[in-house]
């Protein structure tokens, strides 16, 4: 009876094993990029970026440079900006350096790293001496 209940088991946990590799395997490296693309925030990050740029250039630009930065927006769109991003990484990385990270991003060290505010709260307050350090300073200089 014990034996076959461990039997149970371990053909248990090498099922879950192989469903797991074959999740991995199971995508195109495409999709591997986009997924990791969409994790790490990549397309609006990058559109931040631009975003109070052209709202700047917009309340000062006339004629043709204000039909320029509305095509400039229409090339910021999520999908041009995925495309853009997505070709980055088919340049950079390799097959197996795209599995490595989107293997990454499926763990818990990665959300624990970039996704919770734990690790940034830590980091924060080793260096809280110097901040206040900064403060002191600063109210000591008059402006």
């Amino acid at each position: 009876m014990n034996n076959r209940k461990t039997q149970c088991i371990i053909a248990a946990w090498l099922l879950i094993l192989t469903l797991l590799s074959l999740t991995s395997f199971g995508q195109t490296n495409h999709q591997k990029v986009i997924t990791i693309i969409n994790k790490l925030n990549l397309i609006e990050n990058q559109k931040a970026f631009y975003k109070p740029q052209l709202e700047s250039l917009m309340y000062q630009a006339t004629g043709n440079d204000s039909i320029k930065i509305l095509e400039l927006e229409k090339s910021l769109s999520d999908i041009k900006v995925a495309e853009r991003i997505s070709s980055v990484f088919d340049d950079t990385f390799s097959s197996e350096e795209i599995n490595t990270l989107y293997d990454f991003i499926r763990t818990s060290a990665f959300e624990k790293f970039f996704s919770s505010r734990e690790t940034l709260s830590s980091i924060y307050s080793k260096f809280q001496d110097i901040d206040k350090e900064i403060e002191e300073i600063s109210k000591n200089i008059k402006y």
